[in-house]
């Protein structure tokens, strides 16, 4: 018997199985001790599933089975984009064959002015030091929630807070802009879930380029499903959604 409200949550996930557990099994935990309905955590992505040898389901494989309760579905995405737009995908199919499911927005659509005010309160002006804000991008860069985030910030007085793309730092223009700015320190604020192969990739390069720069790395930020302010959020946003 299907219960009569369930909670799954999804992701695109990480090929770690251990950066896999401290960030989105970590929530999975929390938000399953903190609910009174079921909840179920899947991945949004069968190559994911098979990096974690099939241990975290499928989202599109869980659906099915789920009809005739009620559904909603936690989507751990920082913003718009392709893999969101396959979560958005498998629940229509799934609305289309019957099951009553709600889905949550984008975080950074959703929580913008709450992210923006943790992330300037928890990264205090420095003489000289820039913080740049990274998020993953797409082919029009920064998503809508993104440039929303920073707009808030900016509003704010934080010009030392600059928001930049994965492909910003592969053009160069990171660097360039840097340069320009005289900056002689500089900070990763990363607008992800996870610690992966793109974080060590920008650290690399700051490392890289900064020593021909004389700029000066100060700190590398971590996912942010690592962060207990930001697991906090979503468990209050899925409070919210059930």
């Amino acid at each position: 018997m299907v219960p009569r409200h369930v909670h799954v949550i999804t992701g695109f996930g990480t090929s770690s199985p251990d950066a896999y557990q401290d960030t989105y099994g970590r929530y999975y935990e929390e938000i399953r001790a903190a609910l009174d309905c079921p909840c179920l955590q899947t991945v949004s992505s069968r190559r994911m599933q098979a990096a974690l040898a099939n241990r975290v389901p499928f989202l599109g494989d869980i659906l099915p089975g789920l009809e005739g309760g009620e559904v909603t579905v936690q989507a751990l995405f920082m913003d718009d984009g392709r893999e969101y737009d396959t979560v958005a995908k498998l629940i229509r199919v799934a609305r289309e064959d019957g099951l009553s499911c709600r889905m949550s927005a984008p975080i950074l659509k959703e929580q913008p002015s709450r992210v923006a005010e943790i992330l300037m309160e928890s990264h205090p002006e420095r003489e000289n030091h820039a913080y740049l804000l990274v998020t993953h991008g797409g082919p029009d860069g920064a998503g809508q929630g993104a440039k929303h985030l920073e707009s808030i910030i900016r509003e704010a007085g934080r010009g030392d807070m600059q928001l930049y793309t994965l492909q910003d730092f592969h053009s160069g223009r990171v660097f360039e802009e840097l340069m320009k700015l005289k900056m002689k320190a500089v900070s990763t604020v990363p607008l992800m879930l996870t610690d992966g192969h793109h974080l060590r990739e920008i650290r690399e390069s700051l490392r890289e380029h900064g020593d021909g720069m004389g700029l000066t790395l100060m700190e590398t930020g971590s996912g942010l499903l690592r962060e207990a302010w930001f697991r906090a959020m979503l468990l209050k946003m899925a409070r919210e959604m059930t």
